[in-house]
């Protein structure tokens, strides 16, 4: 396999797009399928980290060397559309990071103008690593209720790209913030975050506040972390 390496990586994902989104449900369905389409598949950071170690790292020092799996999965007592997903650090034959086996059901929220991705993640996560590649598995994996139900992703489109931002779940607002109380820890915690996504890289912004002040998972120079997806050799 090779990394493919967008000419564009310092700019071919701006936000500041002239194109004009309806958000009408006939644009949202495509918005769904794009997203559908173009989040499965294996990324890597290593052309971020290539050129900052080329070039120079952002205020905050080098983004993480983040391997990060999406996968199109068969669970319908889970939903329609849902996506799994598992983070690595180098590769994926290191250990899965904790606490990043999920699953993203997606479905188009007319509502608010804009595809919906909840993330949730699994009962029992280390019974289903890997799990994209186990029908079995799939046959028995389900939601940890212990975990997340407060916010979701809202995905609308901006030109020839996606981009997914947190909201809370009644809030109107589609501004990447969402606030909630841990069902763990009791602690109050705030979101921020947004991907960007098109058919070869995914962006990713996510930072995590205690009190909506305190950063405890993120990056206060809040610059996303790139990850290019991996093609097979031609």
């Amino acid at each position: 396999m090779r990394y493919r390496i967008l000419l564009g990586l310092l700019g071919s994902l701006s936000i500041g797009s002239t194109a004009t989104a309806t958000n009408s449900d006939v644009e949202l369905e495509q918005v769904m399928r794009d997203l559908l389409d173009w989040l499965p598949g294996e990324y890597t950071s290593a052309p971020q980290l290539e050129l900052e170690r080329k070039h120079g790292a952002p205020p905050d020092g080098e983004h993480y060397d983040w391997y990060r799996i999406f996968a199109r999965i068969d669970a319908p007592h889970i939903g329609e559309h849902v996506i799994y997903g598992q983070l690595h650090i180098g590769s994926k034959d290191q250990p899965i990071v904790p606490g990043t086996q999920v699953l993203y059901i997606v479905s188009v929220d007319s509502e608010h103008m804009a595809v919906e991705a909840t993330g949730r993640r699994i009962k029992d996560p280390q019974d289903f690593e890997f799990a994209h590649e186990d029908p079995e598995k799939l046959k028995n994996i389900q939601i940890d209720p212990e975990y997340g139900g407060n916010c979701n992703f809202r995905w609308r489109l901006h030109g020839k790209q996606i981009v997914g931002k947190l909201a809370d779940l009644d809030d109107a607002a589609i501004d990447g913030n969402c606030s909630m109380t841990s069902k763990k820890s009791g602690l109050n915690m705030t979101w921020d975050a947004e991907w960007v996504l098109n058919p070869d890289e995914l962006w990713i912004y996510d930072n995590g506040y205690l009190d909506g002040t305190r950063l405890f998972q993120g990056r206060a120079d809040r610059t996303h972390i790139r990850l290019t997806k991996i093609r097979p050799k031609e």
